[in-house]
């Protein structure tokens, strides 16, 4: 961002542009992802001319609409979900998230460098089998991104394509990536407990990857949120039994 912006007229760079919006939108997942809500607060409000000047690029420059994209969804979708941003969200113009889908869409196609962040922001918007078409997408067009495989695999369960989703865990038990692997041991309990009703194991494959994505804080409280509530829907079928 300070190299960007140390020169005089970069917001009418593309490329100057582009690369000062990819910085400033890893830092404000960093900060979201560590609970440092006041820094996302100062950096969107300096941010948002380059949205303005990414609606002026869009038509010649597709990846462009990943940031247009991801401006008109979440400006609705975000306060929706995190009312603690309401307050923030309505010093900025609104959004429309039908638009925004189809921009991400157009940049997924279309994109030169921002291909593989638009299909997974897609993979990551939708639900069940809409979800799954841009899961596979992105992850067959880059087999060794463990990040898309997971997604992939995650979006087979939602749909219970457990004999899909237990072959590429199968396919992927040697991979060397502890994170990844405490993904797995999430991945199979939800088999055992789901497709095989075997909750003693399942439970030993939740505790498993609960332990190791509380290494993780925040980016691992989603993956270890989904192995508590397994825990929880043993504990009831257990009980019921």
């Amino acid at each position: 961002m300070r190299i960007c912006e140390a020169k005089s007229g970069w917001l009418n760079d593309p490329e100057q542009l582009l690369i000062d919006f990819c910085s400033r939108g890893l830092l404000m997942l960093c900060y979201s992802e560590n609970g440092m809500n006041n820094e996302v607060t100062s950096i969107a409000l300096t941010t948002y001319k380059c949205v303005r000047k990414s609606f002026q690029y869009k038509s010649v420059y597709p990846d462009f609409c990943y940031f247009t994209g991801l401006y008109n969804y979440y400006r609705e979708a975000y306060p929706e979900r995190h009312p603690v941003y309401k307050a923030i969200a309505v010093l900025f113009p609104r959004g429309d998230k039908v638009k925004g889908l189809t921009d991400l869409r157009y940049a997924a196609e279309n994109s030169i460098v921002l291909t593989a962040e638009a299909y997974s922001m897609l993979s990551w918007i939708y639900i069940y089998s809409e979800a799954l078409k841009y899961s596979k997408d992105i992850s067959d067009k880059y087999p060794a991104n463990l990040l898309f495989r997971g997604e992939y695999i995650k979006n087979l369960l939602l749909i219970k394509n457990y004999d899909e989703a237990v072959k590429i865990i199968s396919q992927s038990e040697n991979v060397e990536h502890e994170y990844f692997q405490a993904q797995l041991a999430l991945f199979k309990g939800f088999v055992q407990e789901m497709k095989y009703l075997n909750y003693g194991r399942a439970g030993k494959y939740y505790e498993e990857g609960i332990n190791t994505m509380k290494r993780y804080g925040m980016r691992g409280k989603d993956f270890a949120d989904f192995g508590q509530e397994g825990l929880k829907r043993i504990k009831r079928a257990s009980a019921s039994l």
